[in-house]
């Protein structure tokens, strides 16, 4: 849980060095999508599942813990996934997959949160 607030608070500050800056303006879905400078995010496929449930509903999910911000690392899973097979994985809570904004996993197709941000 501690590496997922330190992961938390560093896209936190990642975010808001962007947004302050009065020179170019840039927002959360810019740094998400790979748009601001320096940044070069590489959505995975899209997931076929397209039920959105609340926190009270939701599935238990994990992430692949590493040192990249690759697709892997920025991508919910469901406990069972293939393809979590060989990789660290940590539980993370369905109210931080929403807040960072975590893309669901398009092999095992968990639910997507309220407000999923990453809509096609």
């Amino acid at each position: 849980m501690k590496k997922i607030l330190c992961f938390v608070m560093l896209l936190a500050v990642t975010i808001g060095a962007f947004s302050g800056c009065g020179c170019a303006k840039q927002d959360e879905t810019d740094v998400l999508n790979g748009n601001a400078p320096g940044f070069e995010v590489k959505k995975p496929a899209i997931s076929k599942n397209k039920e959105v449930v609340t926190s009270d509903k939701a599935p238990e999910v994990v992430i692949i813990m590493g040192a990249d911000n690759s697709v892997d690392n920025m991508t919910y899973h469901l406990k069972k996934c293939k393809t979590l097979k060989g990789k660290t994985t940590q539980d993370v809570s369905w109210e931080i997959v929403q807040t960072v904004g975590f893309w669901q996993c398009p092999e095992c197709n968990p639910p997507r949160y309220e407000d999923y941000k990453n809509a096609e």
